[in-house]
């Protein structure tokens, strides 16, 4: 998670991606607006209050929540939960800026923990 903040933003909580047709990308863990309305009953639940995208807090438990799924659903690859993160659910649509992101990331968390990507 350390790693796809650092990739995502340089650990910015005031970061803000161009804007996209599917929105403008926000915070540390650059989360779509889209995406943070998917995780945002699970996140008041958890902080127990309401959830704001622009909050570092609540932007990185929202990023926390996806990479969760998607590790979940790559059997726990880091690399390809990633991949996933930046390209979406359609692996169809995951192109070479995709693919490096991944490599980006799994090799941000290895510098971060002195193993092997």
């Amino acid at each position: 998670l350390k790693a796809v903040a650092k990739v995502e933003s340089g650990f910015d909580p005031d970061a803000r991606g161009p804007a996209t047709r599917y929105g403008t990308a926000i915070g540390p863990m650059q989360v779509l607006p889209s995406t943070f309305r998917l995780y945002e009953a699970e996140a008041r639940r958890l902080l127990g209050r309401e959830p704001v995208i622009t909050s570092p807090t609540d932007n990185i438990l929202v990023g926390a929540l996806l990479y969760r799924d998607h590790l979940n659903s790559t059997g726990d690859d880091p690399e390809a939960a990633a991949r996933l993160y930046h390209g979406g659910p359609s692996v169809a649509n995951h192109g070479p800026k995709t693919r490096a992101y991944g490599k980006k990331v799994a090799e941000t968390y290895a510098k971060f923990t002195g193993g092997a990507p």
